[in-house]
């Protein structure tokens, strides 16, 4: 009981960057990245995700021919847990922290085509992320939980179609995008308890989808150095997450 009740995340990011053209088709960016994630799960319980990023990125057009981009990242990953509950009238608040390394890169190509209402960008993409997911550690009572996790892997090919109109003070953007998996995703979840001996116990996880669909609209305002932004982003097709995004933005350039 309780198991079923909608649960409630709320977050923040904070990101920032310093780019450079050494020529008129070339860019060259370097970026920091924090983002903050808490839910509260059902049954009181709560977690928390903290993930601290630096990227790489690059942008490059070829004269008359594509425009390649490439992105590297490297990053940590921790999770927070707060769990209360009950042993023979006595309560028990269990507790675990972790800190997992987190890379990350792309790598894309496509194509510009100048329209009188917008610029459409068709490309394809491919993407690899890997996080180094160590042993989870409860600690403050015997019913604690030691977790062992697999390895989470990532490997992505993409196709799609990017939008942009640009007026005086006024931005949109949309992009659809088609992404097949290559990956199943971490296949057993071994738990015991932090203080056991015994062999663990193995859990069968959910595979991972293989295809869905992501899409996405932005609007900006702004034709100074700040700029302010709201936007939508969704998936369609897919069974472990379907997930809709509100998002608010402000940026300022120097």
């Amino acid at each position: 009981p309780g198991f079923t009740e909608r649960t409630n995340v709320t977050g923040v990011y904070v990101s920032a960057g310093m780019e450079f053209y050494p020529g008129d088709n070339t860019m060259v960016g370097v970026s920091g990245y924090f983002n903050s994630v808490e839910a509260k799960v059902p049954l009181g319980q709560q977690v928390k995700s903290d993930t601290y990023a630096a990227s790489v990125y690059l942008r490059h057009k070829l004269e008359n021919g594509p425009v390649i981009d490439g992105q590297f990242s490297m990053g940590s990953m921790g999770f927070d847990t707060d769990r209360q509950l009950q042993f023979v009238g006595t309560g028990q608040r269990l507790e675990s922290s972790t800190d997992d390394l987190l890379v990350s890169g792309a790598l894309g190509v496509s194509w510009d085509l100048d329209t009188g209402i917008g610029t459409f960008s068709p490309g394809v993409e491919g993407r690899y992320a890997t996080v180094d997911l160590s042993t989870v550690r409860e600690s403050g009572g015997a019913l604690g939980l030691a977790i062992e996790r697999e390895t989470f892997k990532s490997t992505q090919a993409r196709a799609g179609l990017d939008y942009e109109k640009k007026g005086e003070a006024f931005q949109i953007n949309a992009t659809a995008q088609y992404v097949h998996e290559f990956e199943d995703g971490p296949q057993l979840l071994a738990a015991n308890f932090t203080q056991g001996t015994g062999p663990n116990a193995n859990f069968v996880l959910d595979q991972a989808d293989s295809d869905w669909v992501e899409v996405g609209v932005w609007a900006h305002a702004g034709n100074g150095p700040i700029q302010l932004g709201v936007g939508f982003d969704t998936t369609i097709g897919r069974d472990t997450a379907d997930a809709q995004v509100f998002s608010a933005s402000a940026t300022y350039r120097f």
